[in-house]
């Protein structure tokens, strides 16, 4: 039976194994394992029985072997053995490259055979030849993160409902911020040379052990792959990609090790000064005020704000002096995205890997903002490549092809920082929607992935070359709208929503955000997934010309956002295809104003004052272009001098 105090004993004081006291500290999210009940029962409660803390750390073959009956087979038996005994072990796929970095950057061979006989005798155990802590932020084993059994176990062997075990998410509420706490504590009492955390879904959890934001890293791009480092009172830490990622090679690991070795030299030096106030520099120019009131919910904002403004000055520094009362903060200036660009872009909201945007309109548009989460870095750029390979074998004269993918930072996009400082509730909710919008995409908050990137897009089109930049942005659509849109008053050429099945009902909140906007985009592009995903209501509604939205002008019936590429190892050739309309304003859009140009031969729509185009009805499957954007003052004339 899971008994509920060991069980919570357990939760506050399992941490991992080796020691405390060493230089090299390796921390994951969590055990793997866990699918068998009586395995992780005998564990808990042998943890319970031999009055273990959280002041040591564990020896994982005598935890694992010795004190759990029957011993935890998976581990005792595969992956490590005793002392002794020089059996043959396989490589642990998880341990393998952690033991790689450890072993490469202490001077040791790092061949398989010496990681190997380094799993089986060394890994985790406290007489290791090279001291090491395995850490495990939150203590349950599971066989993968999507996976709750907790739940059913309580209800099944113990008859009873336990709260505390109800979700994946309450047990992270309850338990991973008293945990993240302790290892900060831990942290400052041993002082390790270098911790390594692994697996980038996890960043938000390691950015909060280390006190850090994302722009606080070093991130170097190894292949497809990213490693972050950042350097903090003589500490290195690390953050990889997780070990058992699809595509990563020994040269991913053989660069990290010699990363690691030459940021260690310099690291090490950098111990924690003692400031004096002669050391202190003002700011210059300060223009922004940050309210008393908000200091203490908005520090990660107000460091990065200082670090934008100051470069290297002490953060601590900067808090003390510049934050209380009255304090003033320099606005940071963006170098690579003004305002100017931000009105001529397309904005497109949950976005994902969706590319037909630049294919259908990167001939008048050249600057793209794609914002979404619970997808990947990983997954986001091969995602890009390969709908970019298959786009290339349906293009008829064109091409597509990436230059570069370089991080972006979102201080790059000109904005005043205390525009992130959004409100709870904004202006075009209801209470009622905002609660129904967040739990509708509460499910992938929990996969998010923190990182902004830039792509790089040349564009040739018949030969003429269009040169692209599409942005990524980790957030919330909504809310990263208000900050770089609607707070400054100023909105981009075009909206696009296509696949969040909430933004795209004009009668929901859509249209009132646009209606309480100083400024609205000129075109908004909506539309749902085609087949029996939505009926005919869910139609009806996206594709309503109620509102400030009243003209359609454009529409895509085979609008191939994925190209089948498997997220998640899910793929379904139905779910690709959406059905995509265009929307303007009736004032902006009627002839005949002057605005408008509809060419009945071959159906499209120009507004030549505004610089776009539309397919009025396009069935094609691959991008059909009619005439390319340099042509639209020709076709305009010829237009005026016909009899039409």
């Amino acid at each position: 039976m899971l008994d509920e105090f060991e069980t919570c004993y357990y939760l506050n004081n399992f941490f991992g194994y080796g020691n405390w006291d060493s230089e090299f500290w390796f921390v994951g999210i969590e055990e793997g394992g866990g699918d068998e009940f009586a395995l992780v029962n005998d564990k808990i409660t042998s943890f319970h029985n031999n009055g273990y803390s959280h002041e040591s750390l564990l020896d994982i073959y005598d935890f694992q072997v010795n004190n759990i009956n029957p011993p935890n087979d998976q581990i005792a038996l595969n992956f490590i053995a005793d002392l002794n005994d020089n059996r043959w072990v396989p490589l642990q796929q998880y341990w393998s490259k952690k033991i790689k970095i450890l072993l490469g950057v202490n001077g040791y061979p790092i061949d398989n055979e010496s990681i190997r006989i380094f799993q089986a005798h060394h890994w985790g155990r406290i007489t290791s030849k090279i001291k090491h802590a395995v850490i495990e932020l939150m203590p349950l084993p599971s066989p993968r993160t999507n996976d709750w059994l907790y739940n059913h176990w309580t209800a099944h062997f113990t008859g009873q409902h336990v709260p505390h075990l109800d979700t994946r998410l309450t047990y992270m509420n309850l338990y991973c911020n008293n945990r993240i706490d302790l290892l900060r504590n831990k942290i400052q009492k041993y002082r390790p040379k270098m911790i390594v955390f692994s697996g980038k879904t996890n960043y938000q959890y390691y950015n909060q052990i280390t006190d850090t934001i994302e722009n606080d890293w070093d991130n170097v791009l190894i292949g497809k792959f990213e490693a972050s480092f950042y350097c903090n009172d003589g500490t290195l830490y690390v953050k990889t990609t997780a070990p058992n990622t699809r595509g990563l090679t020994n040269q991913y690991w053989d660069t990290i090790i010699a990363e690691i070795i030459n940021r260690l030299k310099l690291c090490v030096s950098k111990k924690r000064k003692v400031s004096n106030s002669a050391d202190k520099k003002k700011p210059k120019s300060p223009n922004i005020l940050i309210p008393e009131k908000e200091i203490k919910n908005h520090l990660p904002l107000l460091i990065e704000i200082a670090e934008d403004s100051f470069g290297d000055n002490d953060k601590a520094i900067f808090l003390e002096e510049f934050v209380p009362p009255g304090g003033k903060v320099p606005t940071p200036k963006a170098e690579n995205f003004s305002k100017k660009d931000l009105q001529s872009c397309a904005y497109y909201a949950g976005a994902g890997i969706d590319i037909q945007p630049i294919l259908k309109f990167g001939d008048y548009i050249s600057d793209f903002i794609y914002v979404s989460v619970g997808i990947t870095k990983i997954q986001l750029i091969e995602g890009i490549e390969h709908c970019i390979k298959l786009a290339n074998q349906n293009l008829i004269n064109s091409s597509i092809k990436i230059l570069n993918i370089s991080d972006f930072k979102i201080t790059d996009i000109e904005h005043k920082p205390e525009n992130r400082l959004v409100s709870s509730l904004p202006d075009y909710f209801e209470e009622h929607q905002h609660r129904n919008y967040f739990e509708n995409f509460s499910q992938f908050y929990n996969k998010r992935d923190d990182y902004n990137l830039k792509f790089d897009i040349e564009l040739n089109i018949g030969g003429i070359i269009r040169q692209i930049r599409l942005i990524h942005i980790t957030g919330e659509a909504l809310a990263t709208y208000d900050v770089i849109f609607r707070k400054q008053q100023i909105a981009p050429k075009m909206f696009i929503s296509i696949q969040t099945g909430r933004i795209e009902i004009p009668n929901n909140f859509s249209n009132r955000m646009f209606e309480l906007s100083a400024t609205r985009p000129k075109i908004w592009l909506r539309g749902k997934w085609n087949y029996r995903l939505f009926d005919e209501t869910m139609h009806n509604q996206v594709f309503s010309t109620e509102g400030i939205y009243n003209r359609r002008i454009g529409e895509y019936d085979y609008w191939d956002a994925n190209f089948n590429y498997q997220i998640d190892g899910v793929t379904n050739p139905e779910n690709d295809y959406r059905t995509v309309k265009a929307f303007g304003e009736d004032s902006v859009w009627k002839y005949p104003n002057g605005y408008q140009v509809i060419l009945k031969n071959e159906g499209i729509i120009i507004n030549k004052n505004l610089g776009l185009y539309f397919e009025r009805k396009d069935y094609y499957h691959s991008v059909k272009r009619h005439f390319e954007l340099t042509r639209m003052d020709e076709i305009y004339q010829e237009f005026l001098n016909s009899d039409e």
